[in-house]
């Protein structure tokens, strides 16, 4: 019989513990990283977020992915809302234009959530990243591969 766990993370994205009830011992009230409070469940609708899976009759180790979104009620992670406040404030300081901005956290939504417009927005954000300048342009395109998922990093070398 397995049952799937709760995972603590901070508010930063940092996973403490991908197995809380399985391992209460590692759990934590705050980050060993960065010191931010760790939570387990969503914010918004309370609903537990899903660890790893735990097996009754062996141990099989799984690669822990923090989500971005609470499948319940599917509000964004704080850390998630964190590092799309981040990417906005960052380009505020660049040369784009409002519409730039705007096209470009839209375009964000897109490549977080995975859907039928992500290779568009992907080749979008691309277009806007160019236009600003390289110091800004890094640290802006870090930002977007931290938030992409796998798929995205893979698929568009991001």
């Amino acid at each position: 019989m397995a049952y799937q766990d709760i995972a603590q993370i901070c508010k930063n994205g940092h996973l403490i513990n991908a197995n809380s009830n399985e391992y209460p011992k590692d759990n934590s009230k705050f980050c060993r990283r960065c010191g931010e409070v760790v939570i387990d469940e969503c914010e918004g609708c309370k609903r537990k977020i899903k660890g790893n899976y735990v097996y009754d009759d062996y141990f099989m180790p799984d690669e822990y992915v923090v989500p971005d979104y609470c499948e319940e009620c599917g509000e964004a992670y704080p850390w998630t809302k964190k590092k799309k406040e981040s990417l906005k404030d960052l380009l505020q300081d660049t040369d784009l234009s409002e519409k730039d901005q705007n096209d470009f956290m839209n375009y964000i939504d897109d490549i977080i959530s995975e859907n039928p417009r992500t290779e568009l927005a992907v080749l979008k954000v691309k277009g806007i990243l160019r236009k600003i300048t390289s110091g800004a342009q890094e640290v802006a395109r870090s930002l977007v591969i931290d938030i992409a998922s796998e798929t995205i990093k893979k698929s568009f070398d991001l």
